[in-house]
């Protein structure tokens, strides 16, 4: 009976699969836990760095946050402000106030401004000294950013979808003559969630135009800019869909990552919004506290929810154990706080494949060019009403070799490591058919790579 043999290397180029439909014989992983996917192979994900003492910080629903600062770093916590210090210790900067709902940071040279949802504190950075800014200084609110010198605020008494500037450099939101202060309803009914600024050109002078970016939770604008016929901010609606909570966007001024209120996941770069999909994957997470770290070195993004979080990296989505609430980078690596899951095992499981053929085939032999320790086992099912089964697991031989012996219409290949280090660079699957009724004619070799008899 003839062999064939088909290569499978392709499967660890690539993270988990985008849409569920559609997906037989599509590149793209079913489940692709702790293990990385690049350009030339899949490796272990590596631990993560948390340098924050226990139990002084505890992942609490959405909160620490950490935010970096011109010149320090801070983390934001239940009921406390802490400037991180080099060797990671904590310093409080605030005695115990009232709880945080969530946390935004404006950021202005000699001093920073911290909104937790309830109250506006401001720290001087050289002295330290903090005090609760009044209403009559800065207006009630729940979110807040600098953008140009000016202190921006949201979700204010005006309305929960408003917007309100300050003056250029001072902390001053009345109108005048000067047309610096202002304020705006968004298009867009619910409440604002986010500020964020965007680069989205440069000018002739080589310099970055900005643009406030307003993330609601039923809509996203963008507050660009304007000097004529005044000096103030023109407005451009850009979605009528907003995000999927108040954490839920993460990045810096050159991109955005965001899920949005029916779970796709969404990147905004100068080039307009990108919509990257994984809705079987964040639409289960919606009605968390879903929170998006990102590392500027690396340019990864972590998103939580409550018990899961995964990776986007070099545009391949993978998940984790380690739940990253928050991280920065910051003094040459990234940190966060996280939480460890129970497993750290190794778990990939393909996409459905059925050889090209809608029959019966047996799966007879498995060929991993791996370095590291792992088993195999395989999915498989005889028809689309059926569900999946899995047959044991086989421990892979120093060769790189397993025998399964499957036997079914369709396949998804499982693998799993305990090892921290397992890498998979390549691979090749050996099967003959089983049921040859349903073939018509010459079987064309080249489509499965045939070998010999």
């Amino acid at each position: 009976m003839k062999e064939f043999e088909t290569p499978i290397t392709q499967l660890f180029r690539f993270g988990l699969r985008t849409d569920k439909l559609n997906s037989l014989n599509n590149p793209g992983c079913v489940t692709c836990m702790n293990l990385k996917p690049s350009e030339f192979r899949m490796e272990g994900q590596k631990s993560l760095i948390d340098p924050f003492p226990r139990p002084l910080v505890k992942i609490d629903e959405n909160l620490p946050q950490l935010f970096k600062g011109r010149k320090d770093t801070y983390l934001c916590a239940r009921h406390y402000i802490y400037k991180v210090m080099p060797d990671y210790s904590l310093v409080p900067l605030t005695t115990w106030f009232y709880s945080a709902e969530h946390w935004s940071f404006a950021d202005f040279g000699p001093y920073v401004v911290f909104n937790n949802g309830n109250l506006n504190i401001r720290v001087d950075i050289s002295s330290g000294d903090y005090y609760f800014a009044p209403e009559d200084e800065i207006p009630n609110c729940k979110v807040l950013c600098n953008f140009r010198g000016q202190l921006f605020i949201a979700n204010t008494d005006k309305g929960p979808n408003w917007v309100e500037w300050s003056k250029i450099g001072v902390q001053d939101f009345s109108l005048d003559g000067e047309n610096t202060a202002g304020y705006i309803p968004m298009p867009w009914q619910g409440q604002v969630y986010a500020l964020r600024i965007l680069t989205t050109s440069k000018n002739s002078l080589g310099m970055d135009q900005q643009t406030m970016l307003v993330y609601g939770d039923q809509g996203i604008t963008s507050l660009y800019p304007v000097s004529s016929p005044a000096s103030t901010y023109g407005m451009e609606l850009l979605t009528y869909y907003g995000i999927a909570g108040k954490g839920a966007v993460g990045g810096d001024e050159n991109v955005h990552l965001f899920v949005d209120e029916r779970g796709y996941l969404r990147r905004i770069t100068a080039k307009g919004i990108e919509r990257l999909g994984y809705q079987e994957f964040f639409e289960p997470m919606l009605g968390e506290n879903i929170t998006i770290s990102y590392d500027q070195n690396r340019g990864d993004f972590y998103i939580a929810g409550d018990t899961n979080c995964y990776v986007f990296s070099d545009n391949q989505l993978y998940e984790i154990s380690q739940l990253v609430r928050t991280g920065v980078f910051t003094d040459g690596a990234f940190v966060c706080v996280k939480q460890e899951n129970l497993s750290n095992d190794r778990l990939f499981v393909s996409n459905s494949f059925d050889l090209n053929i809608r029959t019966i085939k047996t799966i007879t032999e498995v060929l991993l060019g791996s370095s590291g320790n792992a088993e195999v086992a395989l999915y498989w099912r005889n028809n689309k009403q059926d569900e999946f089964r899995l047959s044991s697991y086989k421990r892979v031989g120093p060769s790189g070799r397993v025998s399964p012996h499957v036997s079914g219409v369709e396949f998804r290949l499982v693998i799993r490591s305990s090892d921290p280090d397992i890498q998979l660079d390549s691979g090749y699957i050996r099967w003959k058919l089983t049921d040859k009724r349903a073939i018509r004619g010459m079987y064309g070799l080249a489509k499965a790579s045939a070998e010999s008899d």
